[in-house]
């Protein structure tokens, strides 16, 4: 999943946008839904993540520094490598466990 920091004065969802296309050159259309807002204290961090379902959009595929690879998988099938966090909320995303607020 792409991330990034909010910057000052800025709002979550305009952080997602400027992300996304940064990062793979993803635009999206149209409003987005908010899944969930988690709290990450693992490796001595304090960090909220908030995750965002997108369903519409176009993408001009980019590559950027940031990003080693990307690509849309089945959420179903994961790649090996795939950090726990990410199972995690994609698990819940699918209904396969119950939401945490624990990242």
């Amino acid at each position: 999943m792409p991330g990034g920091k909010v910057r000052k004065n800025e709002k979550d969802e305009d952080a997602l946008r400027r992300e996304l296309k940064e990062e793979i050159g993803l635009e999206i259309n149209g409003l987005v839904e908010k899944f969930g807002e988690y709290q990450n204290n693992y490796e001595y961090k304090k960090d909220t993540i908030i995750i965002f379902v997108v369903k519409s959009f176009n993408i001009s595929p980019k590559y950027h520094f940031e990003i080693d690879e990307w690509k849309f998988v089945n959420p179903k099938d994961l790649p090996r490598g795939t950090s726990p966090g990410t199972r995690r909320r994609i698990g819940e995303w699918l209904n396969q466990r119950p939401i945490s607020g624990q990242w």
